[in-house]
């Protein structure tokens, strides 16, 4: 790992436009929260994962390399800022990461090496951070890199000064609705074809 960073995946229950969106499998049996934490533990990201969903709090209370931090109710509304979400779990923490990622497992179709790439770039520029976008320069949810203090001090993703990391359609898929998850479905499954 090239930064002192800590990963986070957020995942709550109760998806109103596509029901059970986070424990529905999406490929190889598995649902978006595992492959996302799954992508980070297999590249040796340490990873919160905040929920409020029962299956993901059973899977991982013990798994290696992943932080399970329960998800209070008052953090579980659809209007919640994941930015508050993060600064109730870094609230917990008596020595904090320098820099933290989060990543959406709605946007599941990137490749690590993309992030990895990005962590390099921070790292190589003492960058406050880097977020990945569409081609249309609209935050994709794939990766948000912060320094922490900035982060704090900010209270945002989209630092003063950071780097801005364009990614293709492909990559850029969001899971909102059923039509977005047999894209990624396809997509992940190689049934996507171009000419």
């Amino acid at each position: 790992m090239v930064l002192n960073s800590l990963g986070f995946v957020l995942a709550r229950a109760g998806s109103k436009r596509l029901p059970n969106k986070n424990i529905t499998p999406l490929q190889s049996n598995k649902d978006i929260v595992e492959l996302a934490i799954e992508k980070c533990v297999a590249n040796g990201i340490r990873v919160v994962l905040s929920t409020d969903i029962l299956k993901h709090m059973q899977e991982f209370h013990d798994r290696s390399g992943v932080i399970l931090v329960p998800r209070p109710g008052h953090l579980c509304g659809d209007a919640v800022d994941p930015v508050d979400v993060i600064l109730d779990v870094l609230q917990s923490f008596i020595e904090l990461p320098e820099y933290i990622v989060l990543m959406q497992p709605t946007s599941p179709c990137w490749d690590f090496k993309d992030l990895l790439w990005a962590m390099k770039k921070v790292q190589h520029e003492n960058a406050p951070g880097i977020f990945s976008v569409n081609p249309a320069f609209k935050p994709n949810g794939c990766f948000y890199i912060a320094r922490t203090r900035d982060f704090i001090e900010q209270h945002s993703l989209f630092l003063e000064g950071s780097y801005v990391y364009v990614m293709d359609w492909k990559e850029s898929i969001d899971i909102d609705n059923l039509w977005d998850f047999r894209v990624a479905q396809a997509e992940l499954d190689g049934r996507v074809l171009r000419k």
